[in-house]
């Protein structure tokens, strides 16, 4: 058969005493056999020696140079249909990964399938000289995955469910509109993508959602990826096909929102957010060079065993009790201590308002000893008396206060205690029933 060149990918250790070739990454060899079988390839390295290597382990350097990806245009300004809006050349990106977009030529052929796109497993990402030596351990070490999938088991019934969507949100995709690049020579539809999480609109071209949808496929060879709308070249600026286009894409899109590991990835985030082209460059870059692909995607994965899963719930449970207990003092110390200095203060000034009652006493009867003319004399007890009332109605007031305000105070502070233990009871009921 006809050699061809490869470029290494990650670097592979060959076992001592096989026909295996130890190969590093960037290193160019030259393949002989493509026929070998369960994934490997026969071919030549630079030194002239002969070997097997894993098939996923390398690509295959084109002849001829690859075009360039196209980084999505900023949002374009409102029009209608037939507007054609002239953008500056965007394909500055230079990197590539040999995969093909669907942005078509006039002189193609159309497909005749529906949908476009469909994954392609071809290529047995599980095979013994693929990725699944690196996920199982027989391969070099691959780099740990920043976040982890969950998979619970919550009853003997469900084998395993992903982990919920913690915040779900959506995406809208309108405005279609046709745009053009190099002076007219080019045209294409833009459309405008806002997700709700953010409210900010960008624009992404077919091409995008064709490079979007090759990397899903790659990375999550073992989750199924919805199609996207068959490619098309007659009619193709056609408003009903434009329509129907979007509609198209609006349910790719919403199947991609709903499902509890696609919504979170990287490069869909990336697709949804990115308006900067240098921001857009360095995450098609990280996406094209992500090792935890095919078979090594399930490193990412991370299976809740139930019984863990159990004491976990235990563990958060105890956490939101304890939050409980900090949020309780305010509704139930804290107004009872507040109401309670209240009145320390005004039982600290009760001495001194009868102690002058004391001493206006003393003085009328001191008056009375030294024989004092009656109109002096009267007008002394007149006083006398008016302080003395004065006390005692001030003395009623405060009693009268305090039995129905700290009443009150009293019986706030246990109901607010009595539904803090309530609702304490209430999650440990919940938590108990998981154990049923």
């Amino acid at each position: 058969m006809a050699t061809f060149k490869a470029r290494v990918l990650y670097d592979f250790q060959g076992e001592s005493g096989t026909a295996e070739m130890t190969i590093s990454a960037g290193e160019v060899l030259t393949v002989t056999r493509t026929d070998v079988g369960e994934g490997w390839w026969e071919g030549l390295n630079s030194k002239g020696q002969s070997g097997l290597f894993p098939e996923a382990y390398v690509e295959k350097i084109s002849a001829s140079s690859p075009p360039n990806i196209p980084a999505p245009m900023l949002p374009p300004q409102a029009g209608d249909w037939g507007d054609s809006q002239t953008h500056q050349d965007d394909d500055w990106d230079d990197d590539w990964d040999d995969d093909t977009y669907s942005e078509i030529a006039n002189n193609q052929t159309p497909t005749q399938s529906i949908y476009s796109n469909e994954a392609n497993h071809n290529q047995n990402q599980f095979s013994y000289g693929g990725q699944c030596c690196g996920f199982l351990g027989t391969g070099k070490d691959l780099p740990t995955a920043n976040k982890k999938i969950h998979i619970f088991r919550d009853s003997d019934d469900v084998l395993g469910r992903w982990e919920a969507i913690s915040n779900p949100y959506t995406v809208q995709i309108a405005s279609p509109k046709k745009a053009s690049k190099m002076g007219g020579l080019k045209s294409f539809i833009a459309y405008q993508l806002t997700p709700s999480f953010s409210n900010v609109e960008v624009s992404r071209r077919y091409k995008h959602f064709d490079w979007l949808h090759s990397r899903l496929t790659t990375k999550f060879n073992i989750v199924a990826i919805p199609p996207l709308p068959d490619k098309q070249v007659s009619g193709r600026y056609e408003e009903h096909f434009i329509e129907h286009r979007r509609a198209q894409l609006q349910e790719f899109i919403n199947y991609m929102c709903r499902h509890p590991v696609l919504s979170t990835c990287d490069v869909w985030v990336h697709f949804l957010t990115c308006t900067d082209e240098k921001q857009w460059k360095q995450g098609k870059r990280n996406a094209e060079r992500d090792q935890l692909v095919g078979a090594n995607f399930c490193m990412c994965v991370k299976r809740q065993r139930r019984k863990f899963y159990h004491v976990k719930s235990i563990g958060s449970t105890y956490i939101m009790i304890g939050k409980l207990y900090e949020e309780q003092a305010k509704l139930d110390w804290q107004p009872l201590f507040d109401k309670l200095y209240i009145y320390k203060g005004i039982t600290n000034c009760l001495p001194d308002i009868l102690n002058l009652q004391k001493l206006s006493e003393q003085k009328k009867r001191e008056c009375e000893r030294n024989s004092m003319q009656q109109v002096a004399l009267a007008d002394v007890r007149r006083r006398a008396d008016v302080l003395t009332y004065t006390v005692f109605a001030e003395m009623e007031h405060f009693q009268n206060e305090r039995d129905t305000d700290l009443k009150l105070t009293l019986k706030n502070f246990l109901q607010e205690q009595l539904n803090f233990y309530k609702n304490v009871v209430c999650k440990l009921e919940d938590t108990l029933k998981q154990f049923d």
